[in-house]
């Protein structure tokens, strides 16, 4: 797999899988994919009210766009607390999410 860091709105970009950072504690779908959310029907903003996702370190959850957007999949990746985040806990969490290590 290639990774690539995109300057496109995730709801338009073409990838086989949009990687959405989210940190601990967070409650709210990240302003750069409400677009997205509202083309996947809620789906990220209904895994953070329900705790099925919690953005903890390294937690990974796939969700299967079904043809909803561009993308194939959107994987949140959880980076912890925002207080606890360096450059390593940030490289580590996504290359959990894109399976390179």
């Amino acid at each position: 797999m290639q990774a690539r860091l995109l300057n496109t709105a995730p709801e338009k970009a073409e990838a086989d899988a949009l990687i959405l950072p989210i940190f601990e504690g967070q409650s709210k779908v990240p302003a750069e994919a409400v677009a997205l959310d509202k083309k996947l029907k809620g789906a990220i903003t209904q895994l953070l009210a329900d705790q099925e996702f919690r953005g903890r370190f390294m937690e990974l959850v796939p969700v299967h766009n079904l043809g909803n957007a561009p993308s194939k999949w959107t994987v949140l990746v959880g980076l912890g607390k925002a207080t606890e985040l360096d450059m390593v806990r940030l490289r580590n969490a996504l290359q959990a999410a894109t399976g390179r290590h």
